[in-house]
């Protein structure tokens, strides 16, 4: 009898413990692909403006480009600060997702290097 209740409460724990890792993990995932985004946008800039201003900074940046870096970018290193001086010397600047007026177009930053930017600004009609 006491085995049986024994056995019954490890089986319980180990399904409240997975129950558990299966909920950490998904807020973990969650917020790695939805709280980390930001945008270059500056207000009363079009969409396509802004895209044009990332295009041509990132063209500017590739002039510069060490190769020996590829594979070891992000927010810290060379090609994430030359980024955020281009785009803040033509006037964008860096906001959350929660910053952004709801009626602007948005491309979203590549969530798996989620150091990377979007680009968002208002559509023309």
């Amino acid at each position: 009898m006491h085995e049986r209740k024994y056995k019954e409460d490890i089986i319980d724990k180990d399904k409240k413990m997975r129950r558990l890792i299966a909920v950490t993990l998904m807020l973990v995932i969650s917020s790695v692909v939805t709280g980390c985004a930001t945008y270059y946008y500056q207000e009363g800039k079009t969409f396509d403006e802004c895209a044009k201003d990332y295009g041509e900074c990132y063209a500017e940046y590739e002039k510069y480009e060490d190769p020996d870096l590829v594979g070891k970018r992000g927010p810290d290193n060379y090609e994430g600060k030359f980024m955020d001086d281009c785009m803040k010397q033509r006037g964008n600047r860096i906001v959350s997702a929660d910053e952004l007026p709801l009626r602007v177009k948005r491309l979203h930053p590549d969530w798996f290097l989620k150091w990377r930017r979007g680009v968002a600004g208002t559509i023309d009609e």
